[in-house]
């Protein structure tokens, strides 16, 4: 038995939208019309529209259309130019997207993940399919795995007939976040594919993304997200012809007539995602604010691992503050010894719980903030602006909503408990005792040595995993 999207596997994605520029000059002028007439109307409300008799219902009111220009102001902002990130030829060699000077002259070594937990066994067999028809013009070292939380008897049985990697773990903690880093222990290429279950990565992905990694500082590479299986719809005379019969067809012809082609029915759950990948994060090359958004992204491990560090390390640093202020209660106030906090240092140290991607509802974005933070190695997203592998949408309201509560609450859990303005902070703070003392991307990460130095007023300590 077929698959619903059986009908749909001849579609093939639109193209990315071409740049103009006198569509970019037109924006650009009106956006400019929109903030000047705007702040002109903010000076009159404020200097001469303000009520004195009923303060308390005109200054709230005028506090709000105020953040509502301040808001329009950074809407167009992130969406003042198009400016792609130049697309460079794919690597031949791991010495042309890593320091040269450190590097072995080797093939490009990738992992390509597939986290699962319930989905039909046969849909992931489809996207390891398709990983497995993957191409590149050099020698590389293409690994496939499926991580599977469900720990499927049937879902290690497809690995085993597709000849790709199998990885499970004793417990769910951490679910996607926790299942990513639990692959990453047992694995060891320079990049990581990550990928939902019903993603499925055309032939080019690397050929057309590995390239931007010849920049150094480039962390990640965002690719569009296209729903191949979003319904058509039904034309509009069609629509209303099977109610109204001649004069339906004759009306909706006559709609489209002045308005152009309308579809009843196309997309009900306005799932197309492309007016988000192709104007709005494509928008935020040009600042180096485009952020990961999960499936269909390609990372630097050295980055991943490195941010992973910083939030080990910001972690401890919260923990100790929060210990140091009960026992200076505890002791009346009085400074603590600073060999008594170093020791507290190491002992949250040894208990916090490593992890590559923050454990996290949104470990996506939350990786983005964090390498985007990073002042020291000045991390670079890019979102490339062409699709490059084709998944399922949600298929009823329930699906839908639970996809965009997740979003929601993602971001707002983020802004609530962990300050994108306080995380730069931090971690400028902790780079002063945080020291990444080495790295190896060509071994596994579990038998990588990754040293921390947490200094205090005695010698260097350094820990290990």
């Amino acid at each position: 038995m077929g698959f619903y999207f059986d009908k749909f596997e001849t579609r093939q994605p639109e193209p990315p939208l071409v740049y103009s520029a006198v569509t970019e000059g037109i924006w650009q002028f009106l956006a400019v019309i929109a903030m000047t007439l705007g702040a002109w109307y903010l000076w009159w409300r404020w200097t001469a529209s303000l009520n004195p008799d009923a303060l308390w219902y005109a200054i709230p009111l005028v506090v709000a259309e105020t953040a509502s220009y301040f808001g329009l102001g950074l809407f167009i902002f992130n969406l003042w130019k198009l400016e792609d990130y130049p697309q460079q030829p794919p690597p031949a060699n791991v010495r042309e997207v890593v320091n040269p000077d450190h590097a072995e002259d080797r093939p490009i070594k990738v992992d390509v993940f597939f986290p699962s937990y319930n989905e039909d066994v046969e849909l992931v067999r489809l996207s390891i399919l398709d990983a497995k028809k993957i191409t590149y013009p050099f020698p590389i070292e293409l690994k496939i795995f499926v991580l599977d939380d469900g720990k499927r008897p049937e879902m290690q049985q497809v690995a085993e007939q597709e000849g790709v990697g199998y990885l499970t773990r004793s417990s769910n903690i951490g679910f996607k976040a926790g299942n990513l880093r639990n692959a990453m222990e047992q694995t060891h290429g320079d990049f990581i594919v990550i990928c939902d279950a019903d993603t499925r990565p055309f032939p080019t992905i690397l050929e057309h993304t590995l390239g931007y990694f010849r920049d150094p500082e480039v962390a990640w590479v965002q690719t569009p997200q296209w729903f191949f299986d979003l319904p058509e719809g039904k034309r509009l005379p069609d629509f209303l012809g099977r109610y109204l019969k001649t004069p339906g067809r004759w009306l909706g012809k006559g709609v489209e007539a002045v308005i152009g082609e309308v579809r009843v029915g196309e997309d009900p759950f306005v799932n197309e995602p492309k007016m988000f990948y192709d104007v709005i994060q494509r928008r935020r090359n040009w600042a180096n604010a485009s952020f990961c958004c999960g499936a269909g992204s390609i990372h630097r491990r050295e980055a991943v691992m490195e941010a992973a560090l910083k939030c080990y390390a910001d972690t401890i640093e919260k923990q100790v503050g929060k210990q140091s202020k009960q026992l200076q209660k505890l002791m009346g106030g009085e400074a603590l010894d600073s060999n008594l906090v170093q020791e507290m240092r190491h002992q949250v140290a040894s208990e916090e719980e490593f992890t590559p991607y923050r454990f996290h509802v949104s470990e996506d974005i939350y990786t983005s903030i964090v390498l985007h933070a990073d002042q020291d190695r000045h991390w670079k997203s890019v979102l490339h602006p062409a699709v490059e592998s084709k998944m399922l949408s949600p298929q009823d309201l329930l699906s839908w909503t639970v996809q965009r509560f997740k979003y929601a609450g993602g971001t707002l859990d983020i802004a609530l408990h962990d300050n994108p303005l306080e995380l730069v902070t931090t971690l400028d703070v902790w780079s002063d005792y945080l020291v990444l003392f080495r790295w190896h991307l060509e071994s596994n990460f579990s038998a990588c040595t990754v040293g921390v130095f947490i200094c205090g007023d005695r010698p260097c300590q350094r820990l290990h995993w």
